[in-house]
């Protein structure tokens, strides 16, 4: 999953928790507490860190040939910079695909999140269709496919830590009283 997909998967997880948490959002006021904390958790610990790996060690297929010179980083001081913008980026992403699930369904405006989804749906077929050749194979690699490539085995790691974890969510965490007096 190259960066683009990485920062998209993260936006849908974060929808997906703001789904889950519906009822703690809407009916109970909490935003900061327990839906924040459950919705970091598995990005500050795991798929954070993977997206910090995938920069360093596969910059070149990660960022689609941007800041790369024959697949690697050319510049070494870049690297920490990167890195804590892709972790950054996914965290805020997280947490704003929450917040943007309960601002629109308080609102009753359900089909903004439709047209995002779809958004993002155009988004990876338009990648899927122009980088084709570039999505399987992990530059600076020597010609390394991505079903040989670690990369390929960590972006999977990434996306089953997320629907994982929002499953977990969604079956353990969000039993809440409502009382509506």
């Amino acid at each position: 999953m190259t960066l683009p997909f990485y920062l998209m998967a993260h936006a849908v997880f974060g929808l997906a928790m703001g789904r889950v948490f519906e009822k703690r959002l809407l009916t109970e006021g909490e935003v900061l507490s327990p839906p924040t904390l459950w919705t970091l958790a598995p990005v500050a610990t795991l798929t954070g860190p993977l997206g910090v790996v995938l920069t360093r060690y596969a910059g070149g297929w990660f960022f689609h040939g941007f800041f790369v010179g024959q697949g690697k980083i050319v510049f070494e001081r870049f690297h920490l910079g990167l890195a804590f913008l892709v972790l950054t980026s996914a965290a805020l992403l997280s947490v704003g695909g929450m917040v943007f699930w309960a601002a629109m369904k308080s609102r009753g405006r359900l089909r903004s999140i439709k047209w995002l989804l779809g958004a993002f749906a155009i988004i990876g077929l338009v990648l899927c269709v122009f980088e084709f050749e570039s999505l399987f194979w992990i530059q600076g690699t020597d010609g390394s496919t991505l079903v040989s490539h670690p990369a390929g085995w960590l972006s999977v790691l990434v996306a089953t830590i997320l629907l994982a974890w929002e499953r977990y969510c969604k079956n353990k965490m969000v039993k809440v009283k409502v009382d509506l007096r």
